[in-house]
C-alpha cells in the first residue's frame, strides 16, 4: 500500500531537478529544506519476482508466503542522477539531520521486508583496498552522509558526538558501521570510552563481517591510547571468537572460531598493536593449531577487493619450454603457470608449446604420465588447443593417450572431455571409427566411475541478495553444462547422414549408448533424457518405433523421469508435429497444473500454453486436435 500511495511511483519523478533549480535560486531556505525532505524520503520500489514466480501466482498458504513470491521490494531514495549537492556550512547541520532521519526510516522499511543481506559502502574508501570500489546508485545517500558527517566533525564536534551517541549498533543496515566509524575519531570520543562501547557490542554486532573494516580500523587507530585494562578486555573478546552459527556442526565450529579469532588478533599485531602477554601467548597457540596458516589470512580480513582498470591477459609464448629437454618441460611449465600477485598477465607456455610443437607437448605429458603425474591444466590445453592439421600418426597417438587416461583423471577432466566430444566426435569417427568410439566409451566409463557427483552439471547456484534461489537441476539448461548431457548431444551429432530421411533409423550402437546414459546415476540420467526429448519431433520422423517404445513413456506423469523429459521437450520450443502430437495428445490434456509444480530455470509453462492454443486453433481437424472446451 505504501508503494501505491506514493505519487513518485505513479509518474516520472523530476522533483530532483526542480529542487536543484530552487537551491540555486533561493538557497537552503526553510521551504527548500522541506522540499528536500520530501524528495529524499525513502520509498518502496516494486519489481516483478524472479523466475517462475514472475508468471505463476503464489500457491503457498498465506501465512507461509515469502515476499519474493509476490514481488521484489527495494528501497529507493535520494536519486541525485549523478549530480552534485552543494551544501554551505551554515546549512550543513539541517541537511545532515534530515538524512539521519531518512536512514532511520529506511532501516525500518528494510526490517519490515525482512531483508537479511544489505551492503553499504566502506567508510574508508582509500584505505587498504585492492582496486577501486564500484558503487551502485543506492550507495549515493550513504556516501553523501559520510561526507557531511566529516564536515560536521570539523565544524561542530559536539553536534556530531550527539548524533553518534544515538546511533544504535544493533541497526545492521546503516548505523552499526557509522557508529564504529565515529568511535575511531579522537575529536569525538575518548579512546577508553570508545573501547568500552566496542566491548559492549553483542556477538552479532561485534563479529558482523559487513563492518569488519570499520571495527579493526577503529581498534588500530586508537590502540596506543587504550589503557592496559581496555586492551586486555578487547583482546580477550577477540580471542574468544564468534558464536556457533545455526548451520555449523559441533565438529566444524572450533576450527571456524579459531581462524576468525586468529585473523582479527593477528591483524592487530601486524599493524603495531601490542597485545597483553597472556593474549599474545594464547594467539600464538591458536595460530599454531591452524593448518597451513599464513598472515595473508589476517590482512585479507580488511582488504576491500575492488575493480582494477587493467586488462587481465595471457602470455602463451612457448619460449620458456620450447628448447628444453622433453623430460623438463612439465616441471618448468608448472613454475610459469601461476600469475604473480599484482600481475595482469598469466603465463601459459605449455599452451603455446601445444600449438608450436604438439609432438613435444604430447611426449612431455606421456613421460609425466609414466610417473603418475597428469597435470590437469596441461591436459586441458592439449585437448582444447591441439592443431587440426597435425599428422594422422600423431593424432592417432593422441587419441590412444586419451583412451588410456586413468578414470580418476577423466573424472577431473570430464567437462573438458565431454565438451570436446560434443564438438569433435563426428570428426573422430570419420578419422577412425573404432578408435573414436573407444575414446567416447572411455570418457563415459570414467565419468560414471565418479558416481552421481561426477555426472552433475557445471552450472552453479543462482543467488539474489546473498540468498540461494531454489531451482530444479533436472532441466535441459543444466544438461548443456553437464558431462553426460554433452555426451548425449555428441551421440545425436554422430547419427550418420547429412540429412536423415523418414524411417532411416538411429543406429543400434548409438541407441545402446544413449540408453546407457539414461541409466546413469544422479542428475546425469536427467540430462541425457532432456537432451533426447528435446529432439522428439525429429526422432519420431526418423525412428518412430524406438521413440514410441523408449522415449514417449518417459513423458507419463508418474514416470520418475517425467520432469526432465517434459523440460527437454518444451525447451525445444517447437510445436509438436502431427506424428508426435498424436501420441502425446492424452498427456497434453492434463499438462496443467502438473507443469506448474516445478521450479525450472526457464518459465516453460508459457510454451506449453502456446502449444495447446496452436493445436486447438490452427489444426482443429487433425487427429491431434484437442476437444473443444465445454
Amino acid at each position: 500500500m505504501e508503494h501505491h500511495r506514493d505519487p513518485r511511483n505513479r509518474r516520472w519523478n523530476g522533483r530532483w531537478y526542480d529542487l536543484k533549480k530552487r537551491i540555486a535560486e533561493e538557497g537552503w531556505v526553510p521551504s527548500v529544506l522541506r522540499d528536500f525532505q520530501h524528495a529524499a524520503q525513502p520509498c518502496l520500489n516494486i519489481k516483478r519476482p524472479v523466475g517462475l514466480h514472475e508468471n505463476k501466482p503464489p500457491t503457498s498458504e498465506w501465512g507461509e508466503l515469502r515476499f519474493d513470491e509476490i514481488a521484489r521490494f527495494e528501497i529507493k531514495y535520494l536519486e541525485r542522477h549523478n549530480e552534485d549537492l552543494v551544501v554551505p556550512d551554515e546549512d550543513l547541520y539541517a541537511v545532515f539531520r534530515l538524512l539521519d532521519n531518512h536512514f532511520t526510516t529506511a532501516a525500518g522499511m528494510l526490517s519490515d521486508l525482512g531483508v537479511s543481506y544489505f551492503t553499504t559502502p566502506t567508510c574508508y574508501p582509500e584505505r587498504e583496498t585492492d582496486g577501486g570500489e564500484q558503487y551502485r546508485d543506492s550507495s549515493e545517500p550513504f556516501l553523501l552522509f559520510i561526507e557531511l558527517f566529516n564536515r560536521i566533525v570539523a565544524l561542530d564536534a559536539k553536534r556530531a558526538l550527539a548524533h553518534a551517541m544515538l546511533w544504535d549498533e544493533g541497526n545492521e543496515y546503516f548505523f552499526r558501521k557509522l557508529k564504529l566509524y565515529a568511535l575511531s575519531k579522537p575529536d569525538l570520543f575518548d579512546a577508553n570510552d570508545a573501547a568500552e562501547i566496542i566491548s559492549t557490542f553483542d556477538q552479532t554486532a561485534f563479529w558482523d563481517n559487513e563492518v569488519v573494516r570499520e571495527l579493526l580500523f577503529a581498534l588500530v587507530d586508537r590502540w596506543d591510547e587504550f589503557t592496559d585494562d581496555s586492551k586486555e578486555v578487547i583482546a580477550e573478546r577477540i580471542l574468544a571468537g564468534p558464536d556457533k552459527m545455526d548451520h555449523q556442526s559441533e565438529d566444524d565450529y572450533p576450527a571456524f572460531r579459531d581462524q576468525i579469532a586468529a585473523s582479527y588478533g593477528r591483524y592487530l599485531q601486524l599493524n603495531g598493536c601490542d597485545l597483553p602477554d597472556a593474549s599474545a601467548t594464547r594467539l600464538a597457540e591458536i595460530i599454531a593449531g591452524i593448518q597451513n596458516w599464513h598472515d595473508g589470512w589476517a590482512t585479507s580480513t580488511v582488504i576491500l577487493s575492488g575493480v582494477h582498470t587493467s586488462w587481465v591477459g595471457t602470455d602463451e609464448t612457448p619460449d620458456a619450454v620450447l628448447d628444453l629437454p622433453v623430460n623438463e618441460v612439465i616441471t618448468k611449465a608448472k613454475e610459469d603457470l601461476k600469475r604473480d600477485f599484482g600481475s595482469f598477465t598469466e603465463r601459459r607456455p605449455f599452451t603455446g608449446l601445444v600449438r608450436a610443437n604438439p609432438r613435444k607437448a604430447l611426449c612431455a605429458l606421456t613421460i609425466a604420465g609414466k610417473t603418475g603425474d597428469f597435470p590437469l591444466a596441461f591436459w586441458s590445453a592439449i585437448i582444447n588447443e591441439l592443431p587440426s592439421d597435425i599428422a594422422p600418426r600423431l593424432r592417432r597417438v593422441f587419441l590412444h593417450r586419451v583412451a588410456r587416461l586413468p578414470h580418476p583423471i577423466v573424472v577431473e577432466l570430464r567437462h573438458t572431455l565431454a565438451r570436446w566430444l560434443e564438438q569433435n566426435l563426428v570428426d573422430l569417427l570419420e578419422f577412425d571409427d573404432d578408435l573414436g568410439w573407444t575414446v567416447f566409451d572411455h570418457v563415459v566409463d570414467g565419468t560414471l566411475s565418479g558416481g552421481a557427483d561426477a555426472a552433475a552439471s557445471g552450472r552453479g547456484e543462482v543467488r539474489m541478495g546473498g540468498e540461494v534461489i531454489e531451482r530444479s537441476r533436472r532441466t535441459y539448461g543444466h544438461a548443456i553444462d553437464g558431462p553426460l548431457g554433452m555426451c548425449a548431444e555428441a551421440l545425436f551429432h554422430a547419427v550418420p547422414g547429412e540429412k536423415q530421411e523418414a524411417g532411416s533409423l538411429v543406429p543400434d550402437h548409438i541407441k545402446a549408448r544413449l540408453e546407457r546414459l539414461f541409466a546413469a546415476p544422479g542428475e546425469g540420467s536427467d540430462h541425457a533424457v532432456s537432451t533426447a526429448t528435446r529432439k522428439l519431433n525429429w526422432l519420431m520422423y526418423i525412428d518412430p518405433d524406438w521413440t514410441q517404445e523408449r522415449l514417449i513413456p518417459l513423458l507419463a506423469y508418474d514416470h520418475p523421469a517425467s520432469e526432465p523429459a517434459w523440460n527437454g521437450l518444451l525447451y525445444s520450443g517447437r510445436v509438436p508435429r502431427l506424428p508426435l502430437a498424436k501420441v502425446i495428445k492424452p498427456l497434453m490434456l492434463d499438462l496443467f497444473p502438473w507443469i506448474e509444480e516445478f521450479s525450472w530455470d526457464r518459465d516453460l509453462s508459457r510454451v506449453a500454453a502456446q502449444w495447446l492454443g496452436f493445436m486447438r486453433v490452427f489444426h482443429p481437424d487433425d487427429p491431434a486436435d484437442l476437444p473443444r472446451p465445454r
